[in-house]
Order: C-alpha cells, then structure tokens, then sequence
C-alpha cells in the first residue's frame, strides 16, 4: 500500500512537472513576499545571462517590466535592499556587465539568511530540476491561473453591470500625510543613518568588480520634501564621499515625478523615469 502510494505520488509529481515544462502559465502575486520570492527564483533558476541587473527596494520594483529591455532583470525586493540582491547574484554566480544599485535604502540591513534559504543543499536541487517546486507554479497558482482565464471568459461573452463610481478626492490628503510620516521618522533619532553597512557596501563593490562587473548607483525619485530632506543629503554625502569612483544617475528634476505616498512612483511617473534610466545607462 506505501509501495503504491509513493509511486502515485511521484507520478503525479512528474506529471504536473511535465505540465509546467510544456505549458508554463502567468499567475498573480498576493503578497509583496511571495513577489520577492518568484522574483528570486526566476533569477537564479532561469539560464539567461542578463547585461544589466538591477537591485533595490520597493521603490525599484516601480520600474515597468515591459519597457526594461530583455538582456535585463530587475531583482529589486519590496520591504528589503540591494544586499539580498548582491548576496543572490553572488551565489547563482550570474554576474551582469551592469549592476544598477538603488542607493535611496542603500544602508539598509539585510534580513538575515533571506539570501541563502533560496540555496539550501537538496530544496535547491529539487527547484532547479522541477519548476513545479517554485512558487510561480506552485498547484494554487495553477488554480488562480485557470480562474482568472475562466473568469475572462466569462465576461466576454456576459455584459459588464453598470456601476455608479463616486470619486474621491482624498490622494492628495493620503500622500500628504505619509510623507509627514515619512519626515517625522527621519527626524527620529532611531531612524539616524547606520554607516555601519558601508564597510559591507564596500566589501561587495570590491567583489563584484573583481568579476568586470560595472557598479552605477542610481536614486529613484520621491517627493521633494523628502529629497531635501536632512536624511537624505547626509545619505547622498556619505555615498558621494566614501564611494567617489562609482558612476551616479542623478535626477535632473525631482518635480519630473509624482509619487503615490512620497516615496513610490506612479505608473506614468514610474514609466518616465524607466526610460530615462535606461537612457543614462546606454
């Protein structure tokens, strides 16, 4: 009875795997975690070579897929830094021509081991062999992919209902607000700059030049008040003087930009600076 239940088991595993080779399907994230996560896992199992590789936080992940060019990955992490970045480029030793370095977080400490669970001896093996391992193609990933196809389905053929919207004009107030959040935390002592990471910082600049790897920091627009903030202009001088050499993508105009909440673009902001980023970078 076990003999028989494991071979069932291993061929519906090999099945569904086969599935996922043959048909590999598009499903949504739920969480800005679980998008880390497949981001990661993307970079590190795929077998694509990428030129250019971007790390950095939230406010990286802004920048629109669709017009990043293909020789490119954004490997940008909501609630974290470029540090897991630099950690997984390192250990998938897939090392770019160009590593654009969000420098906004640049201090940012890493969650620890966050990195290296993506490279555990056995759940690594199993992931790289079996696609079906990883969360993009997790089985309910597979579910919410044939719902969301049957639901489109759907609303082809049935009429839309007519909904009665009333807008709000309650953005502006929201984003006013948490950016004097966002002004009150950097004022907060808790909340000073940790220099302590740009002896980490320097550690992995100096590795991953020693692969040819070219180094350019970049700073994502936020909302005025919140670049000349004190926080930020003591950040800028601390990467500016500890770090001379190292090519910097300034902005040309903080008010080119609108952001949500002070420090995430909006789509049309987020797709100017796009372009212009990979523009500066060509």
């Amino acid at each position: 009875m076990i003999k028989k239940s494991i071979i069932v088991f291993l061929i519906i595993i090999i099945c569904y795997n086969l599935l996922v080779i043959i048909n590999p399907w598009n499903s949504k994230t739920t969480t800005q975690w679980e998008d880390n996560e497949r981001r990661a896992e993307t970079f590190i199992f795929n077998n694509k070579n990428y030129r250019t590789v971007i790390i950095g936080s939230s406010m990286s992940t802004r920048l629109i897929d669709s017009v990043i060019p293909t020789n490119w990955y954004k490997l940008a992490f909501g609630g974290q830094g470029v540090y897991e970045g630099f950690e997984i480029i390192r250990r998938a030793n897939k090392y770019p021509d160009t590593l654009l370095v969000e420098m906004n977080i640049i201090l940012r400490k890493p969650l620890e081991g966050y990195a290296a669970n993506f490279f555990l001896p056995g759940i690594y093996h199993l992931k790289k062999k079996l696609p079906g391992m990883r969360k993009e193609y997790y089985p309910a990933s597979f579910v919410q992919y044939f719902m969301y196809g049957l639901k489109g389905k759907i609303n082809k053929i049935l009429p839309s209902p007519q909904k009665n919207i009333v807008k709000k004009d309650t953005n502006k107030i929201v984003k006013q607000d948490k950016i004097k959040d966002e002004l009150k935390k950097n004022k907060n002592k808790k909340n000073e700059i940790d220099t302590s990471m740009v002896f980490i910082l320097k550690k992995e600049i100096k590795q991953f030049k020693k692969q040819a790897v070219t180094i350019i920091f970049f700073e994502m627009p936020i909302d005025k008040s919140l670049y000349l903030s004190e926080k930020q202009i003591k950040l800028r001088e601390i990467i500016n003087n500890n770090f001379p050499e190292i090519e910097f993508i300034s902005l040309k105009s903080y008010d080119a930009y609108e952001t949500s909440d002070g420090c995430h673009l909006t789509k049309s902001s987020a797709l100017k600076y796009t372009e212009y980023l990979i523009k500066q970078t060509q």
